[in-house]
């Protein structure tokens, strides 16, 4: 009896002694062919392994692979330099694929968007390959980590290329239909920032979605909580988003509903805040951006009424209740929003241009109300054009106003005043004298200014 417990124990100890060391004494690469088409198998599309292949047994499952591609053709969907995949092995015995740890290197996703709109993503054709053997629940990642990322996403509809580049992130999904985590750093069109993104249980087609982005170079945030349908086709996301930042020195936050999918991003909702709380105004807004295009984007902004004089004294700093002319806090308020107009608008030009509108019921200056305020007007981050301005004034008087505020005010002005010395007098100060020498007939003045 004992030469067979010997035997079984001796086979045993060879057993485990090959699988341990003998991954060491094969030249895996020359079983790439064969690696290739498992892989292929197993996910449906395409792989290719360029460089050179590490497998190993014990005491995990191990697979390192370099120059790795997946899909078909000379511009694969991802490519990556390596490919280190750690997976643990009672687990895998059971029917669970529990993947110890993930590391890819310098993966590059190459995404298009095709004229009809869709994602062209090749078919995947897995109900004869992982989905035999594993269903999505049984998938577990304990650990994934990425370094030197890119994603490029290409749009033949408008020509235009969005990438993310430099993507460092680690994260672990409990299972392929979440939740996940991951968080990292990334460089968004140019600009670095930290990145969090979690997702909750997929269910009936819709995951729960929480993302946080914070630039590096600037004092701002941006954050979103809702939802994602992740059709690999034709995506699309709906959920609460939040922007606050800093305009200069002022405060500045927008916030609202959002929805976004491959054709249209749609902000609804919305509530723009500029300025301390105690002291900040607001205003409700609303926007869309079409993807399919280049037509502008639309921005409506609107109040029942603002308050300048509040945030004047708030913004300069005043304890008096002393107001300040209309002119000097106009004036004054403006070169406060060119940060915040940068924001909103972008810096340096932009090839997407913005349609503005602005309609107030009343602005509260120089303590008296001016209403009827309407504004409509279009900039591409270089160049502001007023299309059309009107408000009622004191004095019983209108204006509009057409042209350009680049560089100096330029356009044609028609003023109707009832009482221009009412005008006068409240827009140069309630103190000074009528710059005008008295009471003056009703006037209707219609000029162009260079």
């Amino acid at each position: 009896m004992n030469w067979i417990v010997i035997a079984i124990g001796t086979a045993l100890v060879l057993v485990l002694t090959a699988a341990s060391v003998g991954p060491y004494f094969v030249d895996w690469t020359a079983y790439r062919d064969t690696i290739e088409a498992n892989a292929s198998r197993l996910i449906g599309v395409g792989v290719t392994i360029d460089g050179d292949a590490e497998v190993r047994i014990l005491p995990s499952p191990r697979i390192v692979v370099h120059n790795v591609g997946l899909g078909v053709g000379d511009a694969p969907l991802v490519t990556a330099r390596t490919v280190d995949l750690d997976v643990a092995l009672m687990p895998l015995l059971s029917g669970e694929l529990r993947v110890k740890q993930l590391r890819l290197d310098a993966p590059h996703v190459d995404v298009s968007i095709s004229p009809a709109g869709t994602i062209d993503f090749p078919p995947l054709q897995v109900d004869d390959g992982i989905q035999s053997l594993f269903t999505a629940e049984d998938v577990t990642v304990e650990s994934i980590t990425v370094e030197d990322g890119q994603i490029e996403l290409r749009d033949s509809r408008t020509g235009r290329t969005h990438t993310v580049e430099g993507l460092a992130l680690n994260g672990n999904a409990r299972s392929l239909t979440g939740p996940f985590t991951a968080e990292g750093r990334a460089e968004i069109g140019g600009a670095p920032a930290t990145v969090r993104v979690a997702g909750g249980q997929l269910e009936a087609g819709t995951m729960p979605l929480s993302v946080r982005v914070t630039p590096q170079d600037a004092n701002a945030e941006m954050s979103f909580e809702g939802a994602i349908v992740p059709r690999a086709e034709a995506p699309s996301v709906r959920g609460e988003l939040t922007v606050s930042a800093m305009a200069g020195t002022v405060p500045f936050s927008l916030s609202g509903g959002i929805a976004a999918d491959l054709s249209e991003i749609v902000f609804t909702r919305g509530t723009l805040s500029y300025g301390a709380p105690a002291n900040a105004i607001e205003l409700t807004a609303a926007a869309s951006l079409s993807l399919i295009d280049n037509t502008p984007a639309v921005l409506a902004l609107s109040a029942r009424q603002l308050d300048l004089d509040r945030l004047d004294r708030a913004l300069f700093g005043s304890d008096t209740p002393t107001l300040r002319p209309p002119a000097e806090t106009v004036e004054g308020i403006m070169e406060h929003l060119g940060p915040l107009y940068s924001l909103l608008m972008g810096q340096g030009g932009s090839a997407r241009e913005v349609s503005v509108g602005l309609d107030l019921g009343a602005v509260v200056v120089g303590g008296a109300l001016v209403e009827e305020v309407s504004l409509a007007a279009r900039s591409n981050g270089t160049t502001f054009t007023i299309e059309r301005a009107e408000a009622v004034f004191p004095g019983d008087s209108t204006a509009e106003f057409s042209g350009t505020l680049t560089g100096g005010v330029r356009g044609s002005l028609r003023l109707s005043a009832a009482q221009p010395s009412v005008l006068a007098r409240w827009w140069s100060g309630a103190a000074a004298p009528n710059p005008l020498g008295g009471t003056i007939d009703p006037i209707l003045l219609e000029t162009d200014l260079s």
